[in-house]
């Protein structure tokens, strides 16, 4: 009997982040090459997001943060931004300080109309960056 997981169907979205967004990080991030997703279209909607060097060597597995329940998950302690929202998954360079600014923000944001519509805000004030590729995994 096989596995829910190897039964799942899952997209990969990779991100290549360009060399002058890598000179707006600090020198300690530099050697990112890629951020890529790995979407698994489960009943949990169920993702991985890693950081990789130019080799797909993972830097870093991202953990979970409060706000991913609603859709968004920072990464590189807010240096980008993954959001879904209706289906859609996008990553935006946001270069925060910190994850705190970025969730406060958000909050922030969220006051009026609830946390969807400071999401929504949010991803429309940050710069979008599109997948360098996107792949069906079996």
């Amino acid at each position: 009997m096989m596995t829910q997981f190897a039964t799942t169907p899952r997209t990969m979205f990779t991100y290549n982040i360009t060399e002058n967004i890598r000179k707006q990080l600090k020198s300690d991030v530099k050697d990112v090459e890629s951020i890529k997703v790995v979407k698994s279209s489960d009943r949990l909607n169920t993702r991985g997001v890693y950081v990789c060097t130019g080799g797909d060597d993972i830097l870093e597995e991202i953990a979970p943060t409060p706000l991913q329940a609603c859709g968004l998950v920072t990464i590189m302690d807010g240096k980008f931004v993954l959001i879904e929202s209706g289906g859609e998954t996008t990553l935006h360079f946001t270069n925060a300080p910190s994850e705190e600014e970025v969730i406060d923000e958000v909050y922030m944001l969220s006051e009026d109309n609830g946390l969807a519509d400071g999401i929504r805000r949010y991803k429309s004030i940050v710069k979008k960056l599109d997948p360098f590729s996107k792949e069906m995994l079996a």
